[in-house]
């Protein structure tokens, strides 16, 4: 097996140009046959007879509101204070997380316990009546809204920041991931044929 390897090393450092182009046409058939054969994504995986479907199965009959998708908030205050002096702000924040459009409600952070030891950050689930592929665009837009009201400002200081955080992947990241495995093989190519 080592003789065989040493061989295939050795023919495809011979042959690098040769290698590296059918690498590539590799590369661009498997996109291209995954372009061609995509359906629709889907969050919904079943496997039926297991023990943990069946656990999922009995949650969705007896608590419905629970299987849905999630969502964070994330709460953080200025370093001149914590978040138990807005308490007030960050309640206003919740109800209205709650009274958003196909939600079943929201964790009151202090409740949860979701608050950082410093008290300067906390967490607001948000649990969602759909799951991740049935919420609609008018729904992620409002939910990418909350906290509108609680991010004025005063004095020019900024009281308390609240940013939104959804479980979907973004175009942005996924196109970071992509340049970064293209800058990955282009240097492993490089480091390749430097020998």
């Amino acid at each position: 097996m080592a003789t065989f390897l040493y061989r295939l090393g050795r023919a495809s450092f011979r042959h690098r140009r040769l290698v590296l182009v059918g690498w590539l046409v590799l590369l661009a058939a498997l996109g291209a046959a995954a372009l061609a054969f995509k359906g629709p994504t889907s969050s919904n995986f079943t496997m039926p007879g297991t023990e943990s479907q069946q656990a999922l199965d009995l949650l969705q009959r007896e608590f419905p509101e629970a299987s849905g998708a999630t969502g964070m908030i994330v709460v953080a205050a200025p370093e001149q204070g914590g978040l138990m002096a807005r308490k007030a702000a960050i309640d206003d924040l919740v109800r209205e997380a709650s009274a958003l459009p196909g939600v079943v409600g929201a964790l009151d952070p202090f409740i949860a316990r979701a608050v950082s030891p410093d008290g300067r950050y906390a967490l607001i689930q948000v649990q969602f009546a759909e799951p991740l592929d049935e919420i609609t665009k008018a729904q992620r837009a409002a939910y990418e809204r909350t906290g509108s009201a609680a991010r004025a400002t005063r004095k020019g200081k900024q009281t308390a920041a609240y940013k939104t955080k959804s479980r979907r992947a973004s175009r942005e990241r996924i196109m970071r991931e992509g340049i970064s495995a293209m800058g990955f093989a282009m240097f492993i190519m490089w480091t390749w044929g430097s020998n």
